[in-house]
């Protein structure tokens, strides 16, 4: 067998944790699956990875990034916090409505977690990072205006929103949130021009 750079390998083991669990599920991304999958030896994952829990937060982290990097692919600097915001919230409804099964392997990863003594730490740490990872990609848009906004508010409301929307067409089995998205957009916006998001001064 080839040598193959750590690094490289590590990456391997993610991508191919990342297609059982969005195909088959969590359940199904046993270590000896992944690394066949993979076409690596059993021990190369240990090598790679602590655990199946390390390499399964690597795999949520990848996706977080991608969709970090998705919503901030539509802000350009000075645009304003608000705008911005609305251009983040319909970039991820666009994103969610096309990674649909890997929306479901997130929410079942984070679940998972959650359930977990050793691993509910996981899941704090995956949000804290949609949070700052939304509150900076507007903080590079804001302007003079925006001084008073609160950002890392704003952030939440948003994740609490978009995540709301994807578990509903999950649950009901639609892809409606993109034109969900539009009417939230609208209200958020209005919301803010009426002083909500605002800190007093």
């Amino acid at each position: 067998m080839p040598y193959v750079p750590s690094e490289e390998r590590r990456q391997h083991f993610i991508d191919a944790a990342r297609r059982i669990i969005q195909e088959e599920g969590l359940a199904k991304a046993t270590t000896r699956r992944i690394a066949d999958a993979a076409g690596a030896p059993l021990g190369s994952l240990h090598y790679c990875f602590r655990n199946k829990e390390e390499l399964f937060e690597a795999v949520s982290q990848r996706f977080g990034d991608e969709g970090l990097a998705i919503a901030a692919s539509n802000i350009t600097p000075g645009m304003g916090a608000v705008k911005a915001a609305g251009e983040i919230l319909r970039t991820l409804a666009r994103w969610i409505s096309e990674t649909q099964n890997a929306q479901v392997g997130e929410f079942e990863f984070l679940s998972w977690a959650m359930r977990s003594e050793q691993n509910k730490e996981i899941p704090r740490r995956v949000y804290t990072r949609w949070v700052n990872g939304l509150r900076d990609i507007m903080q590079a848009a804001s302007t003079g205006t925006d001084g008073d906004l609160d950002l890392d508010l704003l952030a939440r409301a948003m994740l609490a929103l978009t995540d709301g929307f994807n578990l509903q067409d999950r649950l009901l089995s639609e892809s409606r949130i993109t034109d969900n998205m539009e009417a939230i957009i609208a209200g958020l916006t209005a919301a803010i021009d009426h002083g909500a998001y605002r800190r007093s001064v």
